[in-house]
């Protein structure tokens, strides 16, 4: 079952970056920037945690 999904999602983002490359780009770009943005706000607010911890 897990064979046959990735099959699908492969055969899908190879559909998508033929047909339409342009949309497939920029739903990626803003995929990464949501991820690192997510990324950068979990290690503030570790970094606040840790800093409660420590007063």
């Amino acid at each position: 079952m897990k064979k046959v999904v990735l099959v699908a999602v492969v055969l899908f983002l190879g559909f998508w970056m033929f047909t339409n490359p342009r949309s497939l780009a920029d739903t990626s770009q803003d995929a990464g920037g949501q991820a690192v943005s997510a990324t950068g706000d979990f290690f503030e607010a570790l970094i606040d945690f840790a800093g409660e911890l420590g007063e």
